[in-house]
């Protein structure tokens, strides 16, 4: 009997050493983890910053019944326009209440409360970072500021509150951009155009008749005298076209007579000198 009394000490110890062990495994598996995406966010000033307040590690059972979340940052550089819940706890099968969110961007922080009524099963679960609520943010000033969740945490079905780490994140806001003076740029008057017509030279026409080789003409050629214009002497002025071509005519006649008269005669004589 005196040796059977080590063996179950023994027995004991290593029961208890594995009990602990497995306790502190399932706790740190049931450690829920809160925190803000992205961990660190740049803005200019007027733009709007939005934050994720997420949440991971919740346990199968009984599963994330509600939160609240607490929000601080500093005012001077930033300025809390909303946070609100993201609609994934309410769609768990318990009936979940979420508060309006209490502002105040004087002080610089806000909270959101979302809490369970009536549980009719498990809530909500998962292991990865999951979108409880979001907070926008409006750049005031330039600056760089935290966003810390302290205080915040996440409760089962129940309300009772699951054991959880914080992180949280910051926001950094540079000056904007300089706008350059508007200038007004002045259009210049249309001026209408001088139209100066312009002459446009007149097509010459062109003939283009076929060459035709000439033909020699059958016609006996007739001369043609030319009006032989006597001078007039005396003081009398010159005759006028109609009766200064009648002058040579005339003496043409008058030779043509002489001429006539002289071969009478020459005949007479001729006859009277072969009848004597």
């Amino acid at each position: 009997m005196a040796h059977r009394l080590p063996l179950r000490i023994l027995l004991v110890s290593l029961l208890a050493f594995a009990f602990a062990v497995g306790h502190g495994a399932a706790q740190a598996a049931d450690t829920a983890a809160i925190s803000v995406s992205p961990g660190s966010a740049t803005a200019s000033v007027g733009d709007d910053v939005t934050l994720d307040i997420n949440v991971a590690n919740v346990p199968t059972a009984p599963g994330l019944g509600g939160y609240v979340i607490v929000v601080q940052w500093d005012p001077a550089v930033l300025q809390l326009t909303s946070l609100a819940d993201a609609g994934w706890v309410t769609g768990g099968n318990i009936i979940v209440v979420c508060d309006a969110a209490a502002i105040n961007n004087t002080a610089g922080n806000a909270e959101l409360d979302c809490t369970p009524t009536l549980a009719f099963g498990t809530g909500v679960t998962t292991t990865a970072p999951h979108v409880v609520a979001q907070a926008v943010f409006h750049a005031k000033a330039p600056g760089t500021t935290a966003v810390n969740l302290t205080g915040s945490s996440v409760m089962n079905p129940s309300n009772i509150a699951l054991t959880s780490t914080i992180s949280g994140g910051s926001v950094t806001v540079a000056a904007a951009a300089p706008t350059p003076n508007a200038t007004a740029t002045v259009q210049p008057k249309a001026t209408p155009a001088t139209v100066v017509p312009t002459s446009t030279p007149a097509a010459q026409a062109t003939s283009t008749s076929a060459a035709i080789p000439a033909t020699p003409s059958t016609k006996p050629t007739e001369t043609t005298l030319s009006k032989v214009e006597v001078p007039q002497t005396g003081s009398g002025t010159a005759a006028s076209g109609g009766t200064a071509w009648r002058m040579p005519v005339l003496a043409v006649a008058l030779a043509v007579l002489l001429a006539a008269g002289g071969a009478v005669a020459f005949r007479r004589a001729g006859k009277n000198n072969n009848g004597g």
